[in-house]
């Protein structure tokens, strides 16, 4: 069949996962309603009801066989997508067919499973989630301690600057045609960034010296 002939979300085949895709799936919903009717059966048979635990055991063995094929004939028939579906897993397990479904209703199958599937997909969600808020808070902390170190340059920067207003200042120690210089070197041994102004002081005073 022409895929194209089907309807199909946006919000699927644009914007969901391939895990959320198939947790939504059909497989997944026929396989969570036959969890539960394995489940519904061994309650009821840890009550006393008349159902063998082999019973329960041959239907825990056929949850994955599933015949969608079958379970489509029986939706043409019984226009019932739960009764078709009791009656593809009887297929699977004759000899518990007669306790399959034993007194529930659809809703019983129907909300319990969608209730389960969305439970499941919460805990994706926290999962990216949980990745997410990992990214950030990585992000964060390198963003700060980039901020400390720029922090810590400026202050070294600042320092230097008054560094050279001093050494201007006091030029009866220092001869100023020196200080360019001086103050570059201290620049470059203290991991700052030489300002352009000084750097073209220092060429200035080698010319003139030169």
């Amino acid at each position: 069949m022409d895929r194209y002939e089907n309807y199909e979300s946006p919000l699927v085949t644009r914007n969901a996962s391939a895990a959320m895709c198939r947790l939504f799936g059909s497989r997944k919903r026929i396989r969570t309603w036959r969890q539960l009717w394995v489940a519904l059966a061994d309650a009821q048979r840890r009550q006393g009801l008349a159902i063998t635990k082999r019973q329960v055991d041959a239907l825990r063995r056929a949850i994955d066989d599933i015949d969608f094929r079958a379970a489509a004939a029986y939706e043409r028939k019984m226009r019932h997508d739960v009764m078709a579906h009791v009656h593809t897993f009887g297929d699977r397990a004759p000899k518990s067919r007669g306790i399959l479904h034993l007194g529930a209703t659809s809703a019983y199958i129907t909300d319990n499973a969608d209730l389960i599937i969305m439970r499941d997909a919460l805990h994706l969600i926290r999962d990216w989630l949980v990745n997410v808020i990992d990214a950030l808070a990585d992000a964060i902390e390198k963003e700060k301690i980039r901020r400390a170190k720029q922090q810590t340059r400026l202050k070294r920067s600042i320092s230097l600057r008054k560094l050279e207003s001093i050494l201007y200042r006091e030029s009866g120690c220092v001869d100023p045609v020196d200080v360019p210089l001086m103050m570059k070197v201290v620049y470059e041994k203290a991991g700052v960034d030489v300002p352009q102004r000084l750097l073209d002081e220092v060429e200035e005073s080698e010319r003139e010296l030169g």
